[in-house]
């Protein structure tokens, strides 16, 4: 890596807030990461600091999804680089919806190896998590389609009422309780 490149790998590295030891472990990952993905330094370092942020990953959490991501890349019909173009567009918006980083990353996978561009399958899962998100404004076609999937779609506010009827049964037992104690 050239000098210019380290330097933009520093760059990054400092911009998400990475101070010291860690800073050079983290510029030691990214140029690994250049390397092996076929990146230019400046591309990795902006890509996995916005990764390692959206995720809020350390830098060894990081290390190792790269690793799942080398591991993804090496069996399948697709580059590392597209997976990380993939994460980076869509990584935050995986977990936000409550998916583990590799849960995303799989379904990426799937995408890009379909044909997909990286960024063409990051706005398509993020158009999915957004219809999975939709709850009672869903469509009839919606609810079918995740109810042939293995999905059910309850009512927030009917699961709220009955939360809320166990939670008063449960306090009336209680207070029940303590009535007979006090009663003897």
């Amino acid at each position: 890596i050239a000098a210019d490149g380290i330097a933009a790998i520093y760059a990054a590295a400092g911009q998400s807030g990475l101070a010291g030891e860690e800073l050079k472990e983290f510029a030691t990952l990214v140029g690994q990461i250049s390397i092996a993905f076929d990146m230019t330094a400046d591309e990795a370092g902006t890509a996995l600091s916005k990764i390692r942020a959206g995720l809020s990953m350390s830098t060894e959490d990081l290390r190792a999804f790269a690793g799942q991501m080398n591991y993804v890349s090496n069996n399948a019909n697709l580059s590392a680089r597209e997976l990380v173009e993939f994460m980076r567009r869509a990584g935050a918006t995986g977990k936000i919806a409550g998916f583990a980083a590799t849960e995303t990353m799989g379904l990426g996978a799937a995408m890009i190896e379909m044909g997909a561009e990286a960024d063409v399958a990051a706005t398509s899962f993020r158009s999915l998590v957004r219809a999975m998100s939709a709850g009672p404004n869903m469509t009839d076609r919606q609810i079918g389609a995740l109810n042939r999937l293995g999905y059910a779609l309850q009512d927030a506010g009917a699961y709220e009422a009955e939360l809320t009827r166990a939670v008063e049964r449960e306090s009336q037992a209680r207070v029940d309780i303590a009535r007979d104690e006090t009663d003897q």
